[in-house]
């Protein structure tokens, strides 16, 4: 690589965005192409290049971005899904940008796979196609990285004011079985969802949820991720709330959920220190609350205490 490429990688000079504009203007795809090809997809360069490429008619921008998700360059994939998104290719052929979130949900470039979050989260909101089957059908799949698509789709929306309620009470339901996912790879994803998105847009909601999740189930997996997620840093007002629902699950004798319940309830202590030593200290009749107080003296976390 020359080292005028290696500028070229991380920045667009001058004379390059230049050359870039006078493509567009002249509509010529296969110059655009070579003069974006030694170009990196980041923040800087791929909004530069979305606003040089508005310039082009809508119909064009089309035609362009259908040939753009096709290459093998991320700038391309992340520039053509850019251009589809905001021609909303989504409602006039959803099946076709159906297919194409599925092979970006899969690329090794992270703004490849953000840009297939990106147009899932238009495909469920933006179209007439039944919402939740369209998620539904990833939590179901076989493929680890379309499941981690559904979470990833269902964080974007959960953060945003722009959808209601009672649209994200219903992913809720829909991403259900993920509670119980046992591929590392989705079980971060579902702790990033749950906890940067549900958890600190819709506290409330989801707290009664996880009650409610952990009343009908006897699942140790579900149980564990849901002592995960109410280690939150967003419960703050709400700790009450979630100290009730570990409270339910404090005699459990399982490994995988003593070591959740244990990792909660230090986590929670950070910023809960008084709340959460009276939590135990009501509890000293329960032997796995003496032993997490055991657990959190020995750390610091906690105050000695004399039973």
């Amino acid at each position: 690589m020359t080292g005028k490429s290696k500028v070229l990688a991380y920045r667009i000079d001058e004379e390059t965005e230049q050359n870039i504009r006078d493509s567009v203007n002249a509509t010529e795809i296969d110059s655009f192409i070579e003069l974006l090809r030694p170009v990196e997809a980041n923040y800087k360069t791929v909004n530069m290049v979305k606003k040089i490429i508005v310039d082009l008619d809508r119909y064009e921008q089309v035609n362009w971005a259908k040939a753009l998700v096709k290459m093998d360059r991320p700038i391309y994939k992340v520039i053509g899904a850019y251009l589809l998104d905001k021609n909303e290719v989504y409602k006039k052929e959803p099946e076709f940008i159906l297919e194409l979130v599925k092979d970006f949900s899969a690329d090794e470039d992270w703004n490849v796979r953000q840009a297939s979050v990106d147009m899932m989260e238009n495909l469920v909101t933006g179209t007439d196609e039944n919402q939740l089957n369209l998620i539904k059908m990833l939590v179901e799949s076989d493929e680890a990285h379309l499941r981690r698509l559904a979470l990833l789709t269902c964080k974007s929306i959960a953060k945003s004011a722009t959808y209601e309620d009672e649209l994200k009470a219903e992913l809720l339901d829909v991403i259900e079985p993920l509670l119980a996912e046992e591929d590392p790879y989705v079980q971060t994803v579902s702790s990033e969802t749950f906890n940067e998105g549900f958890m600190k847009y819709c506290t409330e909601m989801t707290l009664d949820w996880l009650r409610e999740k952990i009343n009908e189930t006897d699942n140790p997996t579900v149980k564990s991720t849901v002592l995960t997620i109410l280690a939150s840093r967003y419960v703050e007002d709400n700790i009450e709330e979630a100290l009730n629902i570990i409270d339910g699950m404090l005699e459990e004798s399982d490994a995988q959920i003593k070591k959740a319940r244990s990792s909660a309830l230090h986590k929670l202590s950070e910023n809960h220190h008084d709340r959460v030593s009276t939590f135990l200290e009501d509890r000293l009749h329960i032997k796995q609350a003496v032993d997490h107080w055991a657990e959190l003296e020995a750390d610091g976390s906690l105050n000695s205490f004399t039973i």
